[in-house]
């Protein structure tokens, strides 16, 4: 296996770069075999790097090994357009880091059809058009309704990510510089009372801690209104 990824500087880029070629791999299968041309070649390349990321996937949280092995099975199955919307899904979340996301998107894979696919080819609203809708009212009463709770579970995950990361940088003394007040500098500049069993370091640490999971709740409760769940 060393001479496999000899020329990667760690299995995160090789394995980064082994879904890259898949879904591009995958894409050109799909189109192949849609228009009726030999497919042998882009078949042996997808096989080759699924074999590639066997040893590597099951010690990575997403895809996991059973969202890998539900993928293999629908590429020895001949079904290669489903294929390449699963790849271009899964890879999609890897490199923009929305993990929830891609596996809400993926969680119906034993279907014939992928769970979200894109919502403005859905046929309801191919059936707004032909009734003829505006394309105000389409988005407004069709599109946007139905791309809700995607929308807002990519908002939380957006806006802790984005806080975090401001509060991690003012704590290290590069985010936001004084006089402008910010919590991760607070936590910062009164560290060292923390050695003499005062609490102050801990209530702007608090506050960081108690936004980000009051924002998850709220995106939680959103996301259940928004998709109909009763429980």
């Amino acid at each position: 296996m060393e001479s496999r990824y000899h020329a990667y500087n760690s299995v995160w880029q090789m394995r980064a770069d082994a879904w890259c070629r898949l879904e591009d791999a995958a894409g050109q299968l799909a189109r192949l075999a849609a228009s009726g041309k030999p497919t042998d070649a882009r078949q042996a390349t997808c096989a080759d790097v699924l074999a590639q990321l066997i040893p590597v996937e099951p010690y990575w949280a997403f895809p996991g090994p059973a969202l890998f092995t539900k993928l293999q099975k629908i590429f020895n199955s001949g079904n290669y357009a489903k294929f390449a919307i699963a790849v271009g899904y899964i890879n999609h979340a890897l490199t923009h880091e929305t993990y929830r996301l891609g596996e809400a998107h993926l969680v119906d894979l034993d279907n014939d059809d992928i769970l979200a696919a894109d919502t403005v080819v859905m046929d309801y609203i191919e059936a707004a058009r032909l009734r003829g809708e505006g394309l105000w009212r389409l988005i407004t009463r069709e599109i946007l309704p139905n791309a809700l709770a995607p929308l807002v579970a990519e908002f939380g995950l957006r806006f802790c990510f984005v806080f975090l990361m401001i509060s991690a940088l003012s704590f290290l003394g590069v985010g936001i510089q004084p006089p402008t007040a910010d919590w991760g500098s607070m936590v910062r500049d009164n560290a060292a009372l923390i050695t003499f069993g005062d609490v102050t370091p801990l209530l702007p640490a608090g506050a960081i801690a108690l936004l980000t999971v009051a924002v998850n709740f709220v995106v939680d409760w959103m996301l259940h209104r928004a998709s109909g769940l009763k429980e």
